[in-house]
């Protein structure tokens, strides 16, 4: 195998890699939004609290609503998804919808090393989607380190993982593409 074909197949494992940790920390950060109580190995003083971040209205997509509505005094409906059940609770956190994405990611990566299309998607405009999707995951995680640092003012340390996770994820995205 040419060096460059190694390089390649290690891209496409350290992609996967990517996913598989990004799809566990966001297991864990749902774990973390529906226990009764914070965990203590994410708990380190005011200024590190997972318990915090992830209990707080902001850990789910109506949080961006409640931020418009509240923090910046845009006159918006607010949007409570919760009161709907613990199904549409749960389907609408962020680390659900992250496990998703990472999830489909880590499916298209699978289909594009092997040159195979994923839902009838070729393998230039599978890169081109997972390309998007983590620009957009990215701009969203932005959203959300602005909120633990100047709404919240506590950090959520998975979620900071999970933010490099993303980029991690982006930088080897734009390594494939340069290599079809």
């Amino acid at each position: 195998m040419s060096k460059r074909g190694g390089n390649g197949k290690r891209i496409y494992t350290s992609f996967k890699v990517v996913c598989a940790l990004a799809m566990l920390v966001s297991m864990f950060l749902i774990y973390e939004h529906f226990s009764e109580g914070a965990e203590k190995f994410c708990t380190f003083g005011k200024s590190f609290d997972c318990g915090i971040v992830n209990k707080s209205p902001y850990a789910s997509v109506d949080g961006f609503l409640y931020f418009l509505l509240f923090d910046v005094g845009v006159d918006v409906p607010l949007l409570n998804l919760s009161q709907y059940g613990l199904v549409v609770e749960f389907l609408t956190t962020n680390a659900f919808l992250g496990f998703l994405t990472f999830l489909y990611l880590l499916l298209s990566i699978i289909h594009v090393e092997k040159k195979k299309k994923l839902f009838g998607i070729c393998v230039d405009r599978q890169l081109k989607t997972a390309k998007l999707i983590l620009w957009l995951s990215l701009v969203y995680a932005l959203y959300l380190v602005y909120i633990e640092f100047f709404v919240l003012k506590t950090i959520c340390i998975f979620c900071i993982v999970l933010d490099v996770l993303i980029i991690l994820g982006l930088i080897l995205v734009y390594r494939l593409r340069r290599r079809l």
